[in-house]
C-alpha cells in the first residue's frame, strides 16, 4: 500500500473539497467591512438554520451512500440505481419537510429568535430553498468523491465557489444589500448550480427508483440524525444564546471568531470527506495488514488539523485589529480558545470514524448526545457570566466531554489499537499553549508583542509535529522502495 499515492490523492480531494468554503474566506472582509455588526448576525442565523434542516432532508443518507458504495461498486446498474434511488428520496423528503414546516414557520422563528428582524416571512423561504439544495450538494459530493469522479468533483466545487461569491458580492458591493438581500443571492445561486450538476448525474445514473434499497440504508443512516443533530446543537446554540442573552453586536463578534474557526473545521470537514474512501478501503482489506498505512493517515491529519488551527489563530489577531471594525475585537481571545478545541477533535475522528465502518452508527448518537448537553448546561450558564468567551470554554468543555466514551465506543466494536506515539505530547502541547494564549487576551489587556508571543507557540508546535511525519513518510517509503527492489 502506498502511503504517498494515498496521501497525495485525498489531498487532491481535500483541496477541492475546500473550494465551496473559499466563499465563505473571500467575502469575509467584504461582510465586515460593508454590513453593520447586525446585518452579519442576522447572516449567521440563517446560515444555522441552513445546517439544521438538512439533517432532516437527507436523513443522513449520504453516510449511508459513503459506506454502501463499496459492496454495489462491482455492479455499475445496481450502483446507478442505488444512487438515483438516493437522490430521488432526498427530494421527496424535502420537499414534505417543507410543506409541513411551512404552516408553523413564524410560530418557530418567534420561539427561537429575539430578533424581530429575523422573520419566517422573510427568511423563511431562503432558509428552506437552500436547505434543499444544501440536502442535494451533500448526496452529490459523497458520490463524487467515494466514486473518484476528480474532474467532476472540481467543476461542482469550482462552480459553488464562482457562483455563489460572485452572488453576494454583487449583492453587497453593487446593490449595497442588507441581510435578506444577500441571502437572497446565495440562495438562487446555489439553487442554479446545484439543479445543473443534479441533472448531470441523473443523465449519468438514469432516472430509476428502487424502495429494496432503503431499509438497509436507513438502518444505516437514521442512527446518524440525532448523532449529526446534537452535533449541530453543540456548534450552534451558543449563538442563540447570545442572540437571547446579550445582543447582535456581540454575537457578530462571536460569529466573526466561530467563522475563523469554521475555516479549520471545514478544512477538517474536507479532510475527513477526502479519506474516507482510503480509510474503509484500507479497513476493509484487512486493518492489521495495513495498520502503518492508517497509522500514518491519521497522523498526517492530525498535524494538518494542528497546522491549519495554529496558523488561524496567529494571523487572526492582526487581521482583526487593522482591517476590522471595534466591535469585533472580543473575538481576538476567542479564535485561540475556539483553536484548543481541534485537539479533542482530532482525537474524536480518530476514534468515530472506524465505528461507521462497522456499521455500528446506532452506538453513535449518545456520543453527541453527552456533548450536546454539556454544551447546553455550560453555555447557558457560562455565557451570562463571562459574556462571549463562556461560549468558547462551553465548546472545550463539551468537546473533551465527549472524547472519553468515544473511545471506550471504539475499543468495544474494534480489536485495531491506535499508536501514535510522540504525536500524543504535540496534541497536549498545543491544547495547553492555545488555551494559555486566549484566556491571557481575553481577561488581560495584553500588550500586542506579548499576544503574538502566545499565539506563535502552538504554531511552532504544529509546524514541529508536521514535518516529524512528513519525514516519517519519506522513511516509509524509502524503506519500502529498498524492500521491492531488493536491497533490504
Amino acid at each position: 500500500m502506498n502511503i504517498r499515492q494515498i496521501i497525495t490523492g485525498t489531498s487532491v480531494y481535500t483541496a477541492l473539497g475546500l473550494l465551496p468554503a473559499l466563499s465563505r474566506v473571500i467575502l469575509l472582509p467584504v461582510f465586515l467591512l460593508y454590513l453593520p455588526p447586525e446585518e452579519f448576525a442576522l447572516i449567521s442565523l440563517y446560515t444555522l438554520l441552513t445546517a439544521i434542516f438538512p439533517v432532516f432532508m437527507t436523513l443522513s443518507l449520504e453516510h449511508s451512500l459513503i459506506r454502501h458504495y463499496f459492496d454495489y461498486r462491482k455492479n455499475r446498474r445496481l450502483l446507478n440505481t442505488y444512487v438515483s434511488t438516493i437522490l430521488l428520496f432526498v427530494i421527496i423528503v424535502s420537499l414534505i419537510i417543507a410543506a409541513v414546516f411551512f404552516p408553523f414557520g413564524d410560530w418557530a422563528f418567534r420561539l427561537l429568535f429575539k430578533s424581530e428582524r429575523f422573520n419566517f416571512s422573510d427568511f423563511g423561504m431562503f432558509v428552506l430553498l437552500q436547505s434543499l439544495a444544501c440536502s442535494l450538494i451533500s448526496v452529490m459530493n459523497a458520490y463524487f468523491r467515494t466514486a473518484q469522479w476528480m474532474k467532476t468533483f472540481a467543476l461542482f466545487s469550482l462552480g459553488q465557489l464562482l457562483l455563489t461569491t460572485g452572488a453576494e458580492a454583487y449583492a453587497i458591493l453593487s446593490l449595497h444589500g442588507n441581510a435578506l438581500t444577500v441571502v437572497e443571492f446565495k440562495t438562487w445561486s446555489t439553487i442554479a448550480v446545484t439543479v445543473l450538476f443534479l441533472i448531470y448525474l441523473l443523465v449519468q445514473t438514469g432516472i430509476r427508483f428502487d424502495r429494496r434499497f432503503l431499509p438497509s440504508s436507513m438502518n444505516y443512516a437514521l442512527p446518524v440524525i440525532p448523532y449529526v443533530l446534537f452535533g449541530i446543537i453543540f456548534t450552534s446554540f451558543d449563538r442563540i444564546v447570545i442572540e437571547n442573552e446579550l445582543n447582535l453586536t456581540l454575537l457578530a463578534a462571536f460569529n466573526l471568531a466561530a467563522a475563523i474557526g469554521g475555516i479549520c473545521d471545514t478544512f477538517i470537514t474536507a479532510i475527513q470527506n477526502a479519506t474516507y474512501p482510503a480509510i474503509y478501503d484500507l479497513f476493509k482489506k484487512g486493518y492489521h495488514a495495513h495498520s502503518r498505512a492508517i497509522h500514518t493517515i491519521y497522523r498526517f491529519k492530525g498535524s494538518l488539523i494542528l497546522l491549519g488551527a495554529g496558523a488561524l489563530g496567529l494571523l487572526a489577531y492582526p487581521l482583526i485589529h487593522a482591517f476590522i471594525r471595534e466591535e469585533y475585537l472580543p473575538a481576538t481571545g476567542i479564535v485561540p480558545l475556539l483553536m484548543a478545541g481541534f485537539v479533542p477533535r482530532f482525537y474524536y475522528i480518530a476514534y468515530s470514524e472506524p465505528v461507521f465502518f462497522f456499521r455500528q452508527t446506532r452506538r453513535l448518537p449518545a456520543l453527541n448526545f453527552i456533548m450536546g448537553v454539556v454544551s447546553v448546561s455550560a453555555n447557558l450558564v457560562l455565557i451570562p457570566v463571562l459574556g462571549i468567551a463562556g461560549a468558547a470554554f462551553s465548546s472545550l468543555a463539551a468537546r473533551l466531554a465527549q472524547l472519553l466514551p468515544a473511545i471506550n465506543l471504539y475499543r468495544s466494536v474494534s480489536d485495531f489499537r491506535f499508536h501514535f506515539g510522540t504525536f500524543h505530547a504535540f496534541c497536549a502541547a498545543f491544547f495547553i499553549l492555545s488555551l494559555i494564549a486566549g484566556t491571557v487576551i481575553t481577561f488581560t489587556q495584553a500588550a500586542p508583542l506579548l499576544a503574538y508571543i502566545l499565539l506563535s507557540l502552538p504554531l511552532l508546535t504544529a509546524l514541529l509535529s508536521f514535518f516529524g511525519i512528513r519525514n516519517t513518510i519519506r522513511t516509509n517509503e524509502t524503506l519500502a522502495d529498498h524492500r521491492r527492489s531488493g536491497k533490504i
